[in-house]
């Protein structure tokens, strides 16, 4: 069978090769002559192209933030993950998560995970300890969904969904895994309570049953890690009466929740999104509340769905998804249902086979993960789609057609921000980068150009119905803001969600150390994110880099960074380091670190946009090592960014 699928696809891509030389011929770039004389004027356009123009000089909100990971069911084998788990990092996922379906016999763990008696629990650690710590060196966060009900909680064998036996044991148990990885130096990014136990064929208790579960799991958790990031209930039906129960109860019993969980399959998320929002902004007391929606894929529902998401058509419901969900800035996560096949014959629905070939989805998620976060305007769209943005070093543009017919399309790219570059487009359609449509799976340019003048680029090109191009000009340094970076260890992020109607956004991203903060459209509004760190160097450099007409609206406007100090066991003292716009008037408190205004402001002195903050000498005594570091931005007016990089001092 193998071999017939490789005949098939051979005679395809020897088709898609010959028409790729009469739709694709070199001649379709203009402004691309390898000389230092200027190019020639571009010819005319064809009559029936769409023409879109990307200017790479102005940007817009929101930004192309990484928040995009995956999501696998507890089904899949070690041995899959030791082969396939380094391909998560091309996507710059930030977590992974798995419903580790604990108790449950048809698990992929090789052994049960929790075995024993009530009274005398084992622990086998070995397979979980591996893959965290691989997740770990590749930069990815576990997110780890603590489920199923254990074999020894089970109230006869093989009951993995029914109540425990023991709500003290099933604390004991979460408890003794949190304390577990701490002690073992494995970060778990995510620990979530139980995965859809709203639906019967996770769970046959009561709704009461699991916020009882949830009571005693987030309190085992954190007994054992303080620091850990906790939530639920990964819900799989989002509606009001059992939610809103579940956030009443957290609230009345004064838990933590610092992520709230639900499932979507099919197109009807974003209203699901709504409801969502619509209960947290309802109660102040989640506004620290992320929201998380951890298994999506809206394709699934479908006539044919495992048909289409194994195939190149997936990738315009993709890029669709990603467009609308970067709307969403207290959504903060959101995993892509499923990264790898659960098995050879049932979930065949991975961006990743059971083979370990990657399919167009895994190809459309790396095209993303290329893009640089500072997105840039694009006008002209009608029947193709696109976003684009660049970082001073790579210009990005992805293109995808959304309608049932070719599209000849041109693409004007303006501003870039440098003289000369080297270009190449890629595709993901029927005759490329498809493993699924029988043709090589690997996601490799169609058109190389070296050393090309930017000033007039443009590109010319026929898109297949459902296709997607991706055009990239990087120039030639090997430099770019996606590169991981290390300034110290980070024990965990913190959000702010005042008014979830509002637009604007705050975002970390702790691989490369930088935050983003805009307001969109909103003239007053507060953008607020912190990342929670130790073993920092004792100076670290900050620059500011800031777009639109930054403004001060009143007492409390603000663009800053904020560094809350640690002593003992509570956070102490809190300086506040700004460029400038600041009024000691202003309210100064955030919902972390100290909570209250700070103890000092500090104008940083600048020098070609870039400042030094001295941690430890603004330190109080018997400073731990660790800080929070928050990055604020409020009433500065619409349409104003900044980025805030964070660098260790040379």
């Amino acid at each position: 069978m193998r071999m017939d699928i490789c005949l098939k696809g051979i005679l395809e891509a020897v088709s898609a090769m010959l028409l790729a030389f009469v739709l694709y011929p070199a001649q379709s770039v203009a402004g691309a002559g390898p000389s230092e004389e200027a190019p020639a004027a571009p010819e005319e356009y064809p009559p029936d192209a769409n023409v879109v123009q990307v200017d790479f000089a102005v940007k817009i909100d929101p930004p192309l933030v990484k928040k995009f990971s995956q999501y696998n069911s507890g089904l899949v084998t070690m041995y899959r993950y030791r082969r396939d788990i380094g391909k998560l990092a091309e996507l710059a996922a930030e977590s992974f998560r798995i419903d580790l379906s604990i108790g449950k016999r048809d698990s992929g763990w090789k052994e049960e995970i929790v075995t024993g008696s009530l009274d005398d629990l084992t622990y086998n650690f070995t397979e979980i300890d591996e893959l965290s710590t691989m997740l770990n060196r590749i930069g990815v966060l576990p997110y780890w969904s603590w489920c199923y009900v254990p074999e020894p909680l089970q109230q006869k064998p093989g009951a993995w969904k029914e109540a425990p036996v023991s709500l003290a044991k099933w604390q004991e148990i979460l408890r003794s895994f949190a304390r577990h990885f701490r002690e073992a130096g494995i970060r778990i990014g995510y620990h979530e309570v139980y995965n859809e136990p709203d639906l019967n064929m996770f769970a046959t208790f009561p709704w009461d049953t699991y916020l009882q579960m949830y009571k005693y799991g987030v309190q085992g958790i954190r007994a054992g890690d303080p620091d850990a990031v906790v939530g639920g209930p990964a819900a799989a039906i989002v509606g009001y009466p059992h939610l809103s129960r579940f956030l009443d109860f957290i609230q009345e019993e004064q838990l933590p929740l610092d992520f709230f969980s639900f499932h979507s399959y099919g197109d009807a998320y974003l209203p699901k999104i709504k409801v969502v929002q619509d209960m947290l902004q309802k109660r102040p007391y989640y506004n620290t509340t992320e929201i998380h929606l951890n298994e999506f894929n809206p394709v699934l529902g479908r006539p044919g769905d495992t048909e289409l998401v194994r195939r190149y058509v997936i990738g315009v419901d993709i890029l669709d998804a990603i467009e609308a969900l970067l709307e969403f800035s207290d959504l903060t996560q959101i995993h892509w249902a499923q990264f790898m096949d659960a098995s050879s014959g049932s979930d065949v629905i991975g961006i990743v086979d059971y083979e370990g070939y990657e399919r167009a989805a895994f190809n459309v998620f790396k095209i993303y993960a290329r893009m640089p976060v500072d997105r840039v305007k694009v006008t002209g769209q009608e029947a193709v789609r696109a976003m684009a943005s660049t970082d001073g070093h790579r210009a990005s543009v992805v293109l995808w057609n959304r309608s049932d017919s070719d599209q000849t399309q041109s693409v004007e790219l303006k501003g870039i921000p440098f003289s000369r570059g080297d270009m190449r487009v890629f595709r993901v359609d029927s005759a490329h980068s498809s493993y699924g449509d029988f043709v090589d799976g690997e996601l490799v340019p169609e058109e190389e150009m070296s050393g090309v003048d930017t000033s007039g680029l443009s590109w010319t090109g026929t898109i297949p119905p459902n296709g997607v191009v991706y055009i990239e000009v990087e120039d030639g340094t090997g430099l770019s803001e996606l590169t991981p970076v290390t300034v110290g260890k980070v024990v965990r992020k913190y959000h702010y969600f005042p008014d979830r109607t509002k637009h604007n956004y705050a975002v970390f991203s702790e691989r490369t150390w930088i935050a983003y903060l805009g307001m969109r459209d909103e003239e007053s509004a507060f953008s607020l994110v912190g990342v929670e760190a130790e073993a920092l160097p004792a100076k670290v450099k900050v620059s500011f880099v800031v777009d639109g007409k930054v403004r001060r609206l009143d007492a409390n406007s603000l663009l800053g960074v904020r560094v809350d100090y640690q002593v003992g066991g509570s956070y102490r003292k809190a300086v506040l380091f700004h460029d400038g716009l600041y009024d000691p008037v202003g309210e100064g408190q955030i919902p972390w670190g100290t909570r209250t205004a700070p103890d000092q402001a500090v104008q940083i002195p600048e020098t070609a946009g870039e400042g030094i903050i001295d941690l430890a000498g603004y330190a109080p005594e018997n400073w731990t090592g660790r800080v929070i570091i928050s990055f604020l931005m409020r009433n500065t007016g619409a349409n104003t960014r900044a980025k805030i990089l964070i660098r260790q001092c040379d």
